[in-house]
């Protein structure tokens, strides 16, 4: 289902330039949402390793170099520097799809914890490139892939001033050849805005970060490093359960709104004050997957 770059020996699967797909790979714990108080830390404990079981982001230079003739990169040997103190995992750049085989359930927590893990690591990098506004939720969305061999969905997640949150997008049989397809053009969809807006605007917002970290802002975050989360992102990272499309918001003043364009769908539920703003973030959504 899923794609390989074009730096990976997969002749089965179509090449996609400057990404690669890494497996089973630790995601640095430093970006974990911690838990909202001490009685949720002391009864369900810590949130486990990040460790998708398949991570696809932007290919890393030693491993483009590794083809002959080298592959096509993303980013420059200077902007991979850059981001070595600031370091998610040194696989690969900036993941936007992970995935999770295994019980449903299961699958589903761990994507979320996932999710979560690579939106706190985006909306930290925006938030550093531009400490005077909030980030984009388009900007810092991650999208996973949970199966089961039997029954497998497509969700997104993002985060804002509410929490975290995670929607699913799409889902269907493994048995149903017509579904696979659809989920297969959502998915090229997907790789096709990696490649796009969302490359276009991390580039963009690299010196703009750069000068931040040249004037200290920031944690230093390197592979290798304690994978302890601070207790200084529990303000900023805190945790919140995962919205399904089966949970219940169970407040009648909230509103939901149901963004879908091409089978890929994202809900935002926001108080009536932030309307504008979600509308605002529903136009850039509608634009990337339109």
């Amino acid at each position: 289902m899923l794609f390989r770059g074009a730096a990976e020996d997969g002749p089965r699967v179509l090449a996609a330039p400057l990404v690669y797909s890494k497996e089973e790979i630790n995601l640095h714990r430093y970006f974990l949402p911690l838990p909202p108080d001490m009685t949720v830390k002391d009864d369900w404990k810590e949130l486990s390793q990040p460790r998708p079981d398949t991570a696809i982001g932007y290919v890393t230079r030693r491993d483009a170099q590794n083809t002959e003739p080298p592959s096509a990169t993303a980013f420059t040997a200077k902007e991979e520097r850059l981001l070595d103190s600031f370091c998610l995992t040194q696989y690969i750049l900036f993941p936007f799809l992970t995935s999770q085989y295994e019980n449903i359930s299961h699958a589903h927590n761990q994507a979320a914890r996932d999710g979560s893990v690579i939106v706190n690591y985006l909306h930290k990098f925006y938030s550093l490139a531009y400490p005077d506004q909030q980030p984009i939720v388009v900007d810092i969305a991650h999208y996973s892939f949970t199966c089961d061999l039997h029954t497998a969905q497509i969700w997104v997640h993002w985060h804002d001033e509410e929490g975290h949150h995670m929607e699913m997008t799409f889902e269907f049989s493994l048995r149903e050849e017509d579904k696979i397809v659809e989920a297969r053009g959502i998915l090229k969809n997907i790789l096709n805005y990696a490649l796009g807006d969302r490359l276009k605007n991390l580039k963009n917002a690299l010196p703009a970060f750069e000068k931040s970290r040249v004037k200290g802002k920031g944690p230093t975050v390197r592979a290798g490093m304690s994978t302890v989360a601070p207790s200084e992102a529990g303000s900023e990272f805190s945790f919140q359960l995962p919205m399904t499309p089966k949970s219940s918001a169970g407040d009648p003043i909230k509103k939901k709104r149901r963004l879908a364009e091409s089978g890929v769908a994202a809900a935002v539920e926001a108080n009536d004050a932030d309307i504008d703003n979600l509308d605002r973030s529903a136009r850039r959504l509608r634009d990337n997957f339109g």
